[in-house]
């Protein structure tokens, strides 16, 4: 899990920064979490000095609701730690500005790290596992009734329109339409049958 470096917004004053160090190391990516105690606010980070050169952020345009905690990921950037600058914070459209001195290296693998063996190379299961397996497959391919179902729904449709059309206009024309439809309407249904 990230380290956070907290930036708490809006508790003394509106649009107030305070950071809770100056100062921040970390190994590898963190979480900025944005805290704010008062009204909505937008918070905008910047990476300067160095800093930008070895991580990134998603955007540097933040809106902070009322009395919420935003949280925002610093990325590291492959193959360019370590690195160290400023993470500016500007909030109020540059009413208050604090900066951090940031310094991000590269993180230790001892934690994460997965001891692998030959065993996990050799073929694993048996031939009725197999086989169990090409069940489970075709039972996951879809039916025939499964793909004409969309157009079983369109023709039911085009009935109801076409039934409604002459209900309401009572004209020989639009019986004519009915007809045609009920005529594709079948086609349709003899060839889904067929195949």
């Amino acid at each position: 899990m990230p380290r956070t470096l907290s930036v708490h917004v809006n508790d003394e004053t509106l649009h107030a920064i305070t950071v809770e160090t100056r100062s921040f190391e970390t190994a590898g990516a963190f979480d900025i979490e944005l805290v704010n105690h008062g009204r909505a606010v937008h918070v905008h980070l910047n990476l300067m000095e160095g800093l930008e050169r070895g991580a990134t952020l998603e955007a540097t345009n933040h809106f902070v609701e009322t009395e919420t905690v935003r949280r925002v990921a610093l990325d590291v950037v492959d193959g360019a730690l370590p690195a160290s600058g400023k993470l500016k914070i500007v909030t109020g459209y540059g009413a208050e500005t604090a900066y951090v001195d940031v310094t991000a290296r590269e993180a230790e693998n001892s934690v994460d790290a997965v001891d692998i063996d030959e065993t996990l190379a050799e073929p694993g299961g048996t031939a009725d596992t197999d086989v169990d397996r090409q069940t489970d497959a075709r039972s996951l391919l879809p039916t025939p009734l499964a793909k004409s179902a969309p157009v079983v729904a369109l023709a039911g449709v085009a009935l109801f329109v076409a039934l409604l059309a002459a209900t309401v206009v009572d004209a020989m024309f639009a019986l004519f339409g009915l007809a045609v439809v009920l005529v594709g309407v079948f086609a349709a249904g003899a060839i889904l049958v067929r195949g």
